[in-house]
């Protein structure tokens, strides 16, 4: 019996070590478990913002582009004439006889539309081929600055002409291109 007590005893302690020992595991466990889970946040948060990051440069590199785009497209009043003038030299390049009939500017009220931009109206003749006038009415399309095209007609006619001998010439088809732009002037 005083056996059976010993081994009872020492069964018990060792019962009690190891239950002390699997508690102390536990609460071990438990606080690298914390650990792990802030490391597992912290990992997180710095990929989030390191995406952010990524996502802000690639929205900066893609605003820079439609930026410039946009800057480009929109005219403010030291421009006008430059495009003018480049309206005319495309119709000549294209073999048209081009002039600007008219330019009219539709002054916003600063005090109560601060940001609205000018409108400015353009009145444009153009004579010469039919390819011509055609490629002419896709180059203003075409214009790097937005222009609203507000009115064209083409009508054909005749063209007749005297030589520099003084000789009549043959008449010949042309075209009559008339189009009305309008052009907005942003402040700059």
């Amino acid at each position: 019996m005083r056996d059976t007590k010993t081994l009872l005893v020492s069964l018990s302690i060792i019962a009690l070590f190891f239950v002390s020992l699997l508690g102390y595991a536990v609460y071990d466990l438990r606080g690298k478990n914390q650990e792990t889970s802030l490391l597992v946040n912290a990992a997180d948060a710095s990929a989030r913002s390191t995406d952010s990051a990524l996502s802000l440069r690639t929205a900066k590199n893609n605003s820079e582009a439609a930026i410039a785009e946009l800057d480009t497209s929109i005219l403010t009043e030291g421009e006008l004439v430059p495009l003018i003038e480049e309206i005319e030299k495309t119709g000549k390049d294209l073999g048209l006889k081009t002039s600007i009939s008219s330019v009219t500017v539709d002054k916003v009220d600063p005090t109560a539309h601060g940001n609205d931009p000018d409108k400015v109206h353009v009145a444009l003749e153009a004579e010469g081929p039919w390819a011509g006038s055609i490629a002419f009415i896709h180059a203003l399309q075409n214009l790097p600055t937005k222009i609203s095209i507000d009115d064209v007609s083409i009508i054909s006619g005749t063209s007749s002409g005297v030589s520099p001998t003084g000789k009549p010439l043959a008449a010949k088809k042309i075209w009559r291109l008339q189009a009305a732009l309008t052009v907005y002037l942003f402040k700059p």
